[in-house]
């Protein structure tokens, strides 16, 4: 998984915790994921709980086709 362009462990604690410093307090910013066309749908799942679970009431989620031959 990669957050503003830097890899990170795929988990939701490591997700929780990058969201929390780059967040702070605010809660009234949007928050968008784009997957690739072969992201694991547990994957989208788990980063889809992990924001709302934070509070995070503007969400959106897209997903990328896979290159030619990928």
């Amino acid at each position: 998984m990669f957050l503003s362009g830097k890899p990170f462990l795929a988990d939701a604690e490591n997700l929780r915790a990058i969201i929390i410093e780059k967040t702070g307090s605010r809660r009234d910013i949007p928050v968008s994921i784009a997957v690739g066309g072969y992201t694991r749908h547990a994957m989208v799942v788990m980063w889809m709980d992990t924001v709302s679970q934070l509070g995070f009431k503007r969400l959106s989620n897209s997903t990328q086709r896979p290159a030619a031959g990928e």
